[in-house]
């Protein structure tokens, strides 16, 4: 499957297969699914005693290897998609304020325009969040 991976990125410039791709996006669902497992048995790895006895978390098994990951990682693998998305919206938006001089929406289009707004509408709601957190629940 990798092999496939590497040639829908050739094909797409990016790793982000869509679920709907067949067992391509299958595989590449599993992965990421597989790479949660893979972080919490490195954390638990970490969280061992002094004497070298595990801690009581349950073991997480997975067929994830450093090697695989590392593999991934060289190619541009995305293991949280919407992070990914965020992260090139942001390159985007630094590219347009460079061109630009500006990140106003009102004179973007597209995608970059409704992230804006979106992370606009994000940033009002956080700002008018009362701070006391008990307030926020009507206590």
């Amino acid at each position: 499957r990798y092999k496939e991976l590497l040639d829908f990125k050739a094909a797409n410039n990016h790793c982000c297969v869509p679920r709907s791709a067949g067992s391509l996006g299958a595989w590449v669902e599993k992965q990421r699914s597989e790479y949660k497992k893979f972080e919490a048995a490195c954390s638990e790895k970490e969280d061992q005693d002094v004497d070298g006895k595990s801690s009581a978390k349950e073991k997480n098994i997975t067929i994830l290897t450093k090697e695989r990951v590392q593999k991934l990682n060289a190619i541009g693998f995305a293991w949280d998609v919407r992070e990914h998305q965020f992260q090139e919206m942001m390159e985007e938006l630094r590219v347009f304020q460079t061109l630009n001089g500006h990140i106003d929406p009102r004179f973007m289009s597209g995608k970059l325009a409704f992230f804006v707004r979106r992370c606009e509408q994000q940033y009002r709601k956080y700002v008018n969040t009362p701070s006391d957190s008990t307030e926020a629940f009507g206590i």
